[in-house]
C-alpha cells in the first residue's frame, strides 16, 4: 500500500472512530460555524434580498418586480412610455431611458424626449443578475413571501461547499494526482478555501451579490469534478450551466472539459467518442443558455444583456460610455485586488480600510500556493494546464469588469476562482509546509473578523472610499 494511502487511512480512521465520515464532519462543522457568525441574521431575510423580489415576479407571471423595490441599491429598470403616433390617435410603447434630451430605446433607437407625447409614464423595475438562485428561492417564497430568509441559502450552500471541496480532494488523491504524503491534507486545502479566504465573510451576510458567489462555488466545484478525465459529459455539462446561470465568468470553465478532448499522445479516446462526449457535454449548458438568453430578451430586448446597463435607470455614466467590460477599468482593479492593505491606528477606529475591499496577498496568503511551481503527476498534467488557463481567463475578465466588488471586506471575486485554486495547490504542492500552515491560519483570522463585523456597526474600523486613488 502507497505510503499516502496508509496517511489517508490514519485521517479517516481516526474520523471513523469518532462516529462520523470526514464528509459530514466538514459539513456540520462549517454549519455551525457559519451559523454562530450568521446570528440574528437567519432571523429573516437580507437588505438585499433581491432573488426573492426576482422569484416572486415569477409568481405573478411577470418578468418585471410585482411592486416596487424596497430601496435603490442594484436594482435595472428602465422608462416604458406610451405616446401618441401621429394625429390619428394611435399610440405606440417605448420601453428605454432618457439621457439628456434623448430617449434611447432597448433597441438603440434615439428619439428627442421633448417631442414625445407622452400619455402615460412607468418605471420598471428588474433583478439584473443571472437568475438560477432565483430559481432556488422559489419554492420558500412560494410558502413565504418576501420575508423567505436568503440568509439560509448562502449558510446551506457555503456549508455543502466544504464537502464538496474534500470530495474533489479526495477524488484527485485516489486517481493518484495527488503527490506526497501529509496528514490532514484535505482538511488544510478545506480552511483555506472555507474560513481563510472572502467565502467564510461572504457565506454568513445572505444579500444578493454574496448568495450569487457563493452558489458559483457549489457549481464550480461539482464541475470540476464530473470534467475529471471527460468520463460524465452530460453531468459536467450541467453543473456548468447551472454555473454560468449564476455567475457568467464561469463559462469559460468549458475550456476544462473541451481540452481534454484534443487529440494527445496519452488520450486512448477514439474521434467518434471524443465527439460522442463533446455532445453530451454542450447539450445542458446549450439548453440553459438558449432560457437565458429568451430570459434577457423578454426583459431588455437583447439575449446577451443581464439587466447591468440598466442599472441606476441606465444612468451610470461608466457604463453608458464604456460598457460593462473595457481595459479602462483595469487599473482599479488591479488595486482593488493586489494593492489595497488596511491602516492601522492606535486608537480608536483600529484600522481604515477602503470600500473597495483588501488585496488577496493580505486577505489569504494560502492562495499564493497556486502560483508555485512544482512536479505534477503524468496524468494531472494536462488538467492542471486547463484550470491554470481557465483560471488566468476569468481573472482577466474580472480585471476589466466595470466594477472592483464595491464596499467589500476583501475582494470577493477571488470566489469565482476558489475551487480552481485550491484544486491547483492540491495537484502541484508535495507537502503543505508550516509556512503555507500559517498563511491559512492569518487567512482565517482575518476574514474572521471580516465575519464578525462587515455589515455590521462597530466602530473599531472606519470605511473610507480613496477617490483621489481609486475612483467609484
Amino acid at each position: 500500500m502507497k505510503t499516502e494511502d496508509v496517511e489517508v487511512g490514519r485521517e479517516r480512521g481516526w474520523l471513523a472512530r469518532r462516529g462520523v465520515s470526514p464528509v459530514v464532519w466538514v459539513t456540520l462543522t462549517l454549519t455551525l460555524v457559519y451559523g454562530a457568525l450568521a446570528g440574528a441574521r437567519l432571523k429573516g431575510p437580507s437588505s438585499d434580498n433581491h432573488y426573492a423580489h426576482l422569484a416572486q415576479s415569477w409568481l405573478h407571471g411577470q418578468l418585471h418586480l410585482s411592486e416596487p423595490p424596497p430601496h435603490q441599491n442594484d436594482w435595472a429598470s428602465y422608462d416604458v412610455l406610451t405616446v401618441q403616433a401621429g394625429e390619428t390617435g394611435a399610440t405606440e410603447e417605448l420601453k428605454g431611458v432618457r439621457r439628456g434630451d434623448d430617449f434611447i430605446t432597448l433597441k438603440g433607437e434615439r428619439r428627442a424626449y421633448r417631442t414625445l407625447r407622452i400619455q402615460r409614464h412607468e418605471r420598471r423595475y428588474f433583478v439584473s443578475f443571472p437568475p438560477f438562485p432565483a430559481l432556488l428561492m422559489l419554492p420558500f417564497v412560494w410558502l413565504m413571501g418576501l420575508k423567505a430568509p436568503d440568509t439560509w441559502l448562502n449558510l446551506i450552500f457555503a456549508s455543502l461547499n466544504g464537502a464538496l471541496c474534500y470530495g474533489l480532494l479526495t477524488e484527485l488523491r485516489r486517481r493518484g494526482w495527488v503527490r506526497g504524503a501529509q496528514p490532514h491534507r484535505e482538511l488544510w486545502l478545506v480552511g483555506l478555501m472555507c474560513l481563510g479566504s472572502a467565502h467564510l465573510w461572504c457565506a454568513v451576510l445572505g444579500q444578493v451579490w454574496y448568495t450569487a458567489l457563493i452558489i458559483g462555488v457549489t457549481f464550480h466545484l461539482l464541475y470540476l469534478r464530473a470534467s475529471l478525465d471527460t468520463s460524465r459529459p452530460l453531468r459536467a455539462g450541467l453543473y456548468l450551466g447551472l454555473a454560468f446561470s449564476t455567475r457568467p465568468t464561469l463559462i469559460l470553465l468549458s475550456l476544462i472539459f473541451y481540452g481534454q478532448l484534443l487529440p494527445t499522445h496519452n488520450h486512448p479516446l477514439s474521434a467518434h467518442e471524443r465527439l460522442r462526449r463533446a455532445t453530451r457535454f454542450s447539450l445542458p449548458p446549450l439548453i440553459i443558455g438558449l432560457l437565458l438568453m429568451w430570459h434577457n430578451e423578454a426583459r431588455f430586448s437583447s439575449v446577451f444583456e443581464f439587466g447591468h446597463t440598466y442599472l441606476a435607470g441606465g444612468q451610470l455614466k461608466r457604463i453608458s460610455e464604456y460598457g460593462l467590460f473595457h481595459w479602462v477599468f483595469l487599473k482599479k482593479n488591479l488595486i482593488a485586488a493586489f494593492a489595497l492593505l488596511p491602516l492601522a491606528h492606535v486608537q480608536l477606529p483600529a484600522l481604515t480600510l477602503s470600500m473597495h475591499g483588501m488585496a488577496i496577498q493580505a486577505s489569504s496568503p494560502g492562495l499564493l500556493w497556486a502560483l508555485k511551481p512544482g512536479r505534477v503527476a503524468r496524468e494531472a498534467r494536462q488538467v492542471t494546464r486547463l484550470t491554470s488557463l481557465s483560471a488566468c481567463l476569468i481573472l482577466s475578465l474580472l480585471l476589466l469588469y466595470q466594477n472592483t466588488g464595491w464596499v467589500q471586506f476583501s475582494w470577493r471575486f477571488i470566489l469565482d476562482l476558489l475551487p480552481s485554486l485550491v484544486m491547483l495547490i492540491a495537484i502541484r504542492a508535495e507537502q503543505l509546509g508550516p509556512w503555507f500552515k500559517r498563511c491559512v491560519v492569518w487567512g482565517v483570522a482575518v476574514n474572521l473578523i471580516g465575519a464578525l463585523t462587515f455589515g455590521r456597526h462597530g466602530g473599531w474600523y472606519e470605511y473610507v472610499n480613496l477617490p483621489a486613488l481609486l475612483p467609484h
